[in-house]
Order: C-alpha cells, then structure tokens, then sequence
C-alpha cells in the first residue's frame, strides 16, 4: 500500500464513499455543471495522456507533469476555499487549512440531518468523541451541546440495533 492516511490502519481500510450524480435530483442545468460525478469524470478524461500512475492528481504544469503532492492538493483546496469566499461576496476567512474542509463537511452534514454513524464511517473515525471534542470546537457553547448530545444519543441508538 502507498499511502495510509493518520485515521487508516492495515485493520481498518477505507470503505467506498457513495456519491450520488446530480442527475437523480438536480434539473437545474446549472446545478448539473456542478455534480462531482461529471467533475470526475471529465478531469480524469482530460488527464489521460498526463498522467503516469494510477495516482488520480497530477501537477498541470506546462510540459512538467508530475503526480500532485499531498502539499500541491492542500494549497488547491486552500486556494479553492478562498476563491469561493471571494466570489461568494463573503468576508473570506483568516486562516484557511485544508484540513478546515474535513471540519466543515463533518459539522455540515450533521446540521444537515446526516445521522452520526454515518459521520464516523465517511470520516473513518472510531469514535464519536473525535468529531465532538476535535471537529465541533467552533460550535458556541450553547449549540455545541446540543450538537454533541444529538451525536451521542444517535450513535449509541445505532450501536444497539
């Protein structure tokens, strides 16, 4: 194996993340240019003949292609964060990570009605207390404890059936 990621074991591998195309919801055409699945599907067409392994990222650089260190993906994500910001007419954050991007998603999908197990196998986590110590700590105290509370109540509900 190339790469383990922090959260990832020889024990525990990664599961496969299902994410739906667009085109079983969205009729927007506009909606549509932004499904993750045509997104895909389109860059790995495009970088066919660049790419050298069967390593997804590649640099883009004129005649200098290269797989894409895990330092060029972070400053793309940073920078991509940043520009949606900018363009979003939005106060563009401080500090931008990548890493904020697993943060945000995480505290996204709960808020918007994801169930806590479903958190912790898309994150690769073990324990609940990761997402509620680590990825909640932003949340102001009087959400954040209801938010925690919802997570280990759901948790502990899935973990009996």
């Amino acid at each position: 194996m190339q790469f383990l990621a922090k959260t990832q074991t020889l024990n525990r591998p990664w599961e496969p993340l299902f994410i739906p195309s667009f085109n079983s919801y969205a009729t927007d055409s506009e909606d549509l240019k932004l499904c993750p699945c045509r997104t895909l599907r389109i860059y790995i067409n495009r970088t066919k003949y660049i790419r050298k392994s069967n390593r997804l990222f590649v640099t883009y650089q004129k005649n200098h292609h290269k797989e894409a260190s895990k330092d060029s993906i972070a400053r793309w994500i940073v920078n991509t964060v940043r520009y949606a910001y900018e363009n979003a007419d939005k106060d563009t954050l401080k500090t931008v990570r990548a890493h904020d991007t697993r943060r945000l998603s995480t505290a996204w999908a709960l808020f918007c009605g994801a169930s806590a197990e479903e958190i912790l196998k898309a994150a690769h986590w073990t324990s609940e207390t990761t997402f509620t110590s680590f990825y909640l700590k932003d949340v102001p105290d009087h959400q954040s404890t209801f938010a925690k509370s919802a997570i280990l109540v759901s948790f502990k509900r899935g973990r009996q059936k």
